[in-house]
């Protein structure tokens, strides 16, 4: 039994561990760009009735209505600023804190809910979705709101007591909002419901299958639309399935990717097994239970992702995070208090470094920017003269980028505001190929292809400014003087080829055509009777080629036609061994019916078995097309 001495400590020490989760979550929550996800709830917000809501906001989206309706009356009533948005997700997000210690004290004790309270508060995974105005914060606070009373209800039903009324409410109320908030919250919803059949008593058994009975009574008005979500799928289109090691790349995420964190937290965990203590035999019930919870999400997810469609990323299984965390500290700790309280600040100081210090939390760019893009459109614009620029961008709504430009009061013209590839890439090609201002300017915000800048580049040489946002935007201001331009990066490899008779490039002599060229006095003329025109081919090593270089081609083409089925190939295998890489770009995406077009090939070296593999870059030609083909440029970069 504690004294008061020792409850006192372990009450200051709770009060403090979500204090301080609550200032890590308020630090700088409204000082960044609203993420991709976070402007397209905004959008589903902008309909004056709640039935407009539903059938255009949240029936078409894939995900349940619960947060959307939040946010609908959320910013009727404070705004749709950045902090007004995330100010309800950072409370549950402290929230959550909070619950997931009172739960974890009722499975395993004081000390082993104190570690994994401190977990839940300092680790940059549950910060980071704790601060934006999505369903990861608030199905975190949810989820163990419906632990706790999950808890409650199973194992402390008192039939005695009014307490058990209270409990089955909480229940149903926090089970309910976990099914509204986001599937795969209502997945773990049903998991505990499910778990909680197998452990019911004679005295609780109508309690919890009512509280079961009225959650899906309050879920049936959304059944209809979940049906339709259901024949939408995934996110396929972007997400990629996860790799076999997924779970062993999610366990290291959790743990902020930190050798440290990882090495304390398995120390910590190894101690209290190896203590040699004896414990009860519902401990080792709430182990298993621990488990399930967190694993059964994960492997539903995995499976699902893999046969049916990709769903899976590390986001969507911040429900069942927790129950890692209760599983991993549910050992017996070190009885003398300064051990335990000794090991707690240690692990708050190497989590706490590595959350603001190694991982530079606060600092780091997590998602695609708008605010930011936004700014330096319009500081360009005064810079240069709007009248001067031609802009196009890539954003999947172009709410998007207007949301930030109307707080400039700014409202300027975009050629274009989506690049997916195929006919895209051609009308951004007749954009910049008839732009007569002096300077172009292109942002993304989402991924374009790779060929996508040295289009661009093509036609506007020269970079003035080129801000890229980690990987996850970017905006380019590009001219035609070469004045104030930025030094181009060098490729470290580069060939060109004119055609000429000295340089065929292994195409047989009678495809030169000297009526009709690029440059020079050559051209290739391309037929039925050439399937595959001049091929580069070379070991990559002497190309200079390895993993992480980027290989460029371009060739300069005329074809009459207004669709070409021909295709700029590149190639990687090992001699005398199947194609490992094959990647192609199509004429039709650049080529202007009777002009000389570029056409562009970008491809990334992902993948090199060898220095020795041979890289091959070619036309081909499979529809015995007429055209012709001259300059020939490869470049290779590091």
């Amino acid at each position: 039994m504690e004294n008061k001495e020792q409850t006192r400590i372990h009450f200051w020490l709770i009060i403090a561990i979500v204090a301080t989760a609550a200032i890590l979550r308020f630090i700088n929550y409204a000082g960044f760009s609203l993420s991709n996800d976070e402007l397209s709830a905004l959008v589903r917000v902008q309909y004056n009735t709640f039935r407009e809501l539903v059938d255009k906001g949240f029936y078409v989206d894939g995900h349940p209505g619960g947060i959307q309706v939040l946010l609908f009356y959320w910013v009727k009533l404070f705004g749709d600023s950045e902090a007004s948005l995330r100010f309800p997700f950072v409370l549950m997000g402290v929230a959550a804190v909070w619950f997931s210690w009172l739960t974890a004290k009722l499975w395993f004790g004081k000390t082993s809910a104190l570690f994994v309270a401190t977990c839940m508060a300092l680790l940059q995974f549950p910060i980071l979705y704790s601060q934006i105005a999505r369903p990861y914060g608030s199905g975190l606070f949810f989820a163990m709101l419906t632990a706790y009373f999950w808890t409650r209800l199973i194992f402390y039903f008192d039939s005695n007591s009014k307490r058990k009324y209270y409990d089955t409410a909480g229940y149903i109320l926090a089970t309910s909002l976990m099914m509204y908030n986001h599937y795969f919250s209502f997945m773990l919803a049903f998991i505990m419901g499910v778990t909680g059949l197998f452990l019911l008593r004679r005295e609780n058994v109508w309690f919890f299958l009512g509280a079961g009975l009225a959650c899906v009574i309050l879920f049936s008005p959304h059944i209809y639309i979940t049906l339709n979500h259901l024949s939408i799928g995934g996110v396929g289109l972007w997400l990629g399935k996860p790799e076999y090691g997924w779970l062993l790349q999610h366990l290291a995420y959790l743990l902020n990717d930190s050798g440290w964190v990882i090495i304390m937290v398995v120390f910590i965990s190894l101690s209290g097994y190896l203590s040699g203590q004896k414990v009860e035999r519902k401990t080792w019930l709430f182990r298993l239970i621990a488990l399930i919870w967190f694993l059964v999400p994960i492997a539903l997810g995995f499976f699902y992702s893999r046969w049916v469609n990709p769903v899976l990323q590390h986001s969507v299984v911040i429900f069942s995070f927790p129950f890692l965390l209760m599983l991993l500290f549910s050992f017996p700790f070190w009885k003398a208090d300064f051990k335990r309280l000794a090991m707690l600040v240690l692990l708050s100081a190497a989590i706490l470094g590595s959350t603001v210090i190694h991982n530079d939390h606060y600092n780091s760019q997590h998602f695609g920017e708008f605010r930011d893009v936004a700014a330096k459109i319009v500081e360009w614009d005064r810079e240069f003269g709007e009248e001067n620029i031609t802009r196009a961008i890539s954003v999947n709504n172009p709410f998007y980028i207007e949301y930030y430009l109307n707080r400039h009061g700014a409202d300027p013209e975009f050629k274009q505001y989506d690049n997916r590839g195929g006919r895209d890439l051609f009308d951004l090609k007749n954009i910049v190929s008839a732009s007569q201002t002096p300077y172009f300017m292109y942002a993304w915000t989402k991924m374009v292809p790779y060929e996508t800048r040295d289009l661009i580049r093509f036609y506007y040489p020269y970079i003035i400014y080129d801000v890229d946002y980690e990987g996850l935007s970017a905006i380019t201001l590009f001219s035609k003087d070469p004045d104030f331009s930025i030094p181009a990066p060098k490729p470290v490899f580069s060939f060109k080829s004119d055609f000429g008779p000295e340089n065929l490039w292994r195409a047989p002599a009678w495809a030169l055509d000297t009526t009709r060229a690029y440059q020079g006095n050559y051209s290739i003329s391309m037929s039925d009777d050439l399937e595959f025109g001049p091929t580069f081919e070379m070991p990559a090593g002497d190309a200079r080629a390895a993993e992480g270089s980027i290989v460029k081609a371009r060739v300069m083409v005329n074809t009459s036609l207004e669709s070409s089925n021909a295709l700029l190939v590149l190639t990687l295998q090992q001699w005398d061994s199947p194609i490992y890489t094959w990647m192609a770009s199509s004429v039709s995406n650049y080529a202007i019916p009777g002009e000389w077009s570029p056409v562009f090939l970008t491809v990334p070296v992902n993948e090199l078995k060898s220095s020795r593999d041979i890289l091959k870059i070619y036309i081909w030609n499979p529809g015995g097309e007429v055209f012709n083909i001259d300059d020939f440029m490869i470049e290779v970069f590091h």
